[in-house]
């Protein structure tokens, strides 16, 4: 599903929590699936964003231990853990609209 989405953290603080338009967002297809990750050793359920700009399939954001919060007719709101290049996963929302 095309999909906008928007960070509402930032290394697990809050992004402009008194202003959310000033958050980024990001266009792309959301996929939602059960994989195996053998870097946690276990089964988790992942978000991916993945980038439709050009013919290669890019992700350009992952979230792990995806639970859904909300959904309603034309958005949804996700809570997980994103990882850093250097490994340290923080706490993340992503506010998702559907487009």
């Amino acid at each position: 599903m095309n999909v906008i989405v928007r960070k509402l953290h930032s290394k697990g603080r809050m992004l402009f929590k008194d202003e959310p338009e000033r958050q980024a967002k990001f266009a792309g297809k959301l996929k939602v699936a059960e994989n195996r990750l053998h870097k946690l050793g276990r089964v988790v359920i992942t978000a991916q964003l993945i980038d439709t700009i050009d013919a290669t399939a890019t992700t350009v954001a992952e979230l792990y231990d995806v639970v859904l919060l909300w959904a309603d007719a034309r958005q949804m709101r996700l809570r997980g853990f994103e990882e850093d290049t250097n490994g340290v996963q923080y706490a993340q929302t992503w506010e998702i609209e559907f487009t």
